[in-house]
């Protein structure tokens, strides 16, 4: 991080003042920071720190991502990029993951924090909607259509908690699609898919025996796992345990994990990400945030 901007932020934060919860939600009864709250906490402290942060919606690929600048008067500068996760696939819905994740970023950027702050985050699995028979019936086609084992259709459809769940689970079962529909244009030898619910992805079975495919899976897997606000310590316990208590054979170590470790643990390091995950509390470490690229 520049040091101008790391001097501004430690006296910014020296300053920061819980935000007022402005909004009720009717359905839930709970209080909630709206995004105009923390920007009310959080603009007079950027301008009186020579700071400034932009936000604006990246797409690629059909996927979309918001990202955000935290620039100093001299010109220097942070950026990171948050993937948005829609419920709906509509304006609406781009709407609501965009409003969401330009309060939350801003709050993890400056350190903000609002009194019960879990009623977005920590509570959100309890809370949130389930699955719509709509997200269920495409999917289940999606799956029928990819040749997946009933089995596993039905096992992975009964463990889809949330219309997030199914959003993502969707969206990946499309990209299976599309990307089956490319190795037939092409003639290729496609690779067998293995469904793995609301974090679906193709995984050779040449994987375990290739050693190339399997060290980009698992570089793919390490810069996730970068992205948490965890100590190396406790990146080390999440892959222990999670092999042990799924495979009985707790390993330290990506590179020692077979393909489905693999997949375990990517699981749950997205469910980390979305606060499904319960994570010991002397796994983590408050001293640690989301890492920042350097513009």
């Amino acid at each position: 991080m520049p040091p101008a901007i790391a001097a501004a932020l430690v006296k910014l934060q020296g300053e920061v003042k819980t935000v007022i919860k402005g909004a009720k939600n009717a359905h839930y009864g709970n209080t909630y920071a709206e995004l105009a709250d923390v920007q009310n906490a959080a603009l007079p402290l950027l301008s009186k720190h020579k700071l400034a942060l932009t936000q604006w919606v990246m797409s690629k690929d059909g996927k979309h991502f918001l990202r955000s600048y935290l620039v100093h008067e001299s010109g220097v500068g942070v950026m990171h990029d948050t993937d948005l996760l829609l419920v709906k696939n509509d304006p609406q819905g781009l709407g609501s993951a965009i409003t969401y994740q330009r309060r939350q970023t801003t709050m993890a950027i400056l350190g903000l924090s609002a009194e019960d702050d879990d009623d977005d985050g920590n509570k959100a699995a309890n809370r949130q909607a389930k699955p719509t028979d709509e997200q269920i019936s495409e999917i289940r086609q999606l799956c029928v259509d990819l040749k997946f084992p009933k089995e596993q259709i039905d096992t992975r459809l009964v463990s889809l908690r949330t219309e997030d769940h199914a959003t993502v689970a969707i969206a990946n079962l499309r990209k299976l699609v599309s990307e089956k529909a490319r190795i037939l244009r092409n003639d290729e030898t496609p690779a067998t898919p293995v469904f793995t619910g609301d974090r679906d992805q193709v995984v050779p079975n040449e994987i375990i025996v290739k050693t190339s495919g399997k060290d980009d899976v698992v570089l793919n897997l390490q810069r996730h796992m970068l992205d948490l606000p965890i100590s190396d310590k406790a990146r080390r316990n999440l892959v222990g345990h999670v092999t042990g208590s799924k495979f009985g054979t707790s390993k330290p170590f990506l590179k020692n994990c077979t393909a489905e470790e693999i997949t375990a643990i990517a699981e749950a390091v997205e469910e980390i990400k979305a606060g499904t995950y319960d994570l010991p509390p002397e796994w983590t470490d408050d001293s640690i945030t989301p890492p920042v690229e350097t513009a």
